[in-house]
């Protein structure tokens, strides 16, 4: 049954394009690093629930190890399969546990005939194919070939594994050989289909360290950039290697009453909130008050927990995600500049606030935001051509990471990749006469200047008054020639005060120089700045 080649044309109804979310190593039977089978079945249900309600339209790869025990595994894939939860799924070794009462071939065939039918839920095992749209879908459920480099792992490291006595007739030269044809049919089908898409519980790269590692890693010949390879095994939350890349849960999973625990404690946040208990350790009032608050809220969480609601075991951030990539000019084309909207806010302060927190908040931000920027401002004012030369280069590492039309949804997403590319095409043309745009292009680009690009996604979106103290960095630098390898200090002058958009703010000073008030005034008049373009569309903050 495991050689036997079965082509399954793979067509479920499910939009074309859609993501590829993948996972493994769930290990159900785990808490907290030990073994323990007693909310395995609820942790069952969370993980089915979640993949139902947030990815019912995704393809869902699991690269192995469900459980401690293939029936307890079987069991769970049958549900899978009932629950109409569409997608792939290899096996890892630990679920070929056993008592060492059946052999790892019986397993796998095994699962082979009991999912030979069905319609959701697919086990990819050697010799088996399936198609996604127009990826061909392959997968292998056993171990590797036994190398680290050029040097074989001793038999005697071998036998000294769980499966040796978990797995009955565990035998590394026979598991070798059902690895030579794995590699074989891997070979066949990327040298005959164009796109291909691979799950295994292995790396198909060496992610080793020590020579203890072996027996986990591999020096296939398996090549070719025309796949994605998804993996487990190494329990690295998340891993990449060129086009191989996991997402692990490992033994991470928490036992139902922590969660409790936690949804009780969230609810008396959210009811009772903590930032009026936030204190100055020098202020002894709102010192005690701190410590009633905590009083309160143990004496909350003891009472409640048992009825609470609990949080959700699993998170968006434990699985991976592909996602189809988009070409860079169809990224430039698509949105214009109005892209850069989701990272500007239009909020000011209003003339008649009183909130002085509030002010002082605004106020208070300094120049410590454009300070962390002054490298790649610097390298913008005073050489353009090698600060845009820089970002392309950066970018072009993203770019090439993507195949089968598709690439890793964390490495940077498309909304990203459309506000980096109209930002470059904005500094490209030099044309600084709408502010605004000009320095929210610079700031989405420093991140990448900076190597940074991941973070783009978690930025504060920039206010006027952020715009304005990047536009006088700017200018400053630009002004007194600064030399951009020797900025030491971005600081507010006190003594030069300004007053935009109902705020009185500061001219920066940049290794002692700074401009003058008057100065600093006429470049904002130069540069429209004081004006609100389309005044309706802004957020007055009271």
């Amino acid at each position: 049954m495991t050689q036997m080649t079965i082509l399954n044309e793979y067509t479920p109804d499910i939009l074309e394009d859609k993501d590829i979310i993948f996972i493994s190593d769930l290990h159900f039977d785990f808490i907290k690093d030990t073994h323990n089978y007693e909310d395995a079945t609820w942790m069952e249900d969370d993980f089915i629930s979640f993949v139902k309600e947030h990815y019912s339209n995704n393809i869902i790869c699991v690269a192995g190890d469900f459980y401690n025990s293939y029936k307890k595994t079987l069991a769970f894939i049958r549900r899978m399969e009932e629950a109409q939860v569409n997608g792939f799924f290899v096996l890892g070794n630990h679920d070929y546990w056993n008592n060492g009462e059946t052999r790892h071939v019986e397993i796998i065939d095994l699962f082979s005939i009991e999912t030979q039918n069905y319609k959701h839920f697919k086990f990819l095992v050697t010799g088996r194919k399936y198609y996604y749209q127009n990826i061909c879908v392959i997968g292998d459920t056993g171990w590797t070939s036994f190398r680290r480099g050029k040097r074989q792992v001793s038999l005697e490291q071998f036998m000294n594994l769980p499966d040796a006595i978990k797995v009955k007739d565990f035998d590394p030269k026979n598991i070798i050989n059902l690895h030579k044809k794995w590699v074989s049919f891997a070979n066949f089908i990327l040298n005959t289909e164009e796109k291909v898409l691979i799950i295994t519980h292995f790396p198909m790269v060496d992610f080793t360290r020590k020579d203890s590692d072996c027996w986990f890693s591999s020096t296939t010949h398996i090549s070719g950039d025309n796949c994605w390879r998804i993996f487990g095994h190494t329990h690295k939350h998340r891993d990449q290697k060129y086009n191989n890349a996991s997402a692990q849960r490992g033994y991470r999973n928490i036992d139902i009453q922590t969660l409790k625990r936690k949804a009780s404690e969230n609810q008396y946040e959210t009811t009772y909130g903590l930032g009026d208990y936030k204190f100055n350790k020098k202020n002894f009032e709102k010192k005690m008050a701190y410590v009633e608050y905590l009083k309160e809220k143990k004496a909350y969480i003891n009472e409640n927990w048992q009825s609470a609601i609990p949080k959700n075991q699993y998170d968006f951030c434990n699985f991976g995600r592909l996602v189809k990539a988009t070409r860079r000019s169809d990224l430039v084309e698509s949105n214009g500049i109005e892209c850069l909207s989701a990272f500007y806010t239009s909020e000011i302060i209003s003339s008649d606030c009183i909130d002085l927190a509030l002010i002082t908040k605004y106020k208070g931000r300094g120049y410590k935001r454009c300070s962390a920027n002054k490298t790649n401002i610097a390298v913008l004012a005073h050489n353009p051509t090698a600060y845009i030369t820089r970002v392309n280069k950066v970018m072009d590492w993203y770019s090439k990471n993507i195949y089968i039309g598709y690439s890793l949804s964390w490495s940077l997403s498309n909304r990203a990749k459309e506000a980096i590319y109209h930002s470059i095409s904005i500094l490209e043309s030099g044309d600084t006469s709408d502010v605004r745009a000009f320095m929210t292009a610079a700031v989405i680009t420093g991140y990448v200047y900076n190597e940074m690009a991941l973070r783009i996604e978690e930025m504060r979106p920039l206010d006027d008054y952020d715009i304005l103290r990047f536009w006088m960095m700017f200018l400053t630098i630009k002004y007194f020639n600064i030399d951009m390898s020797e900025i030491d200090s971005v600081i507010s002058n006190k003594q030069k005060p300004i007053y935009f958009n109902n705020l009185e703010m500061y001219l920066p000073t940049i290794n002692g120089f700074s401009l003058t008030i008057e100065e600093g005034l006429f470049q904002l008049r130069k540069s429209a700045l004081l004006a609100l373009p389309t005044q309706g569309h802004y957020k007055r903050i009271t």
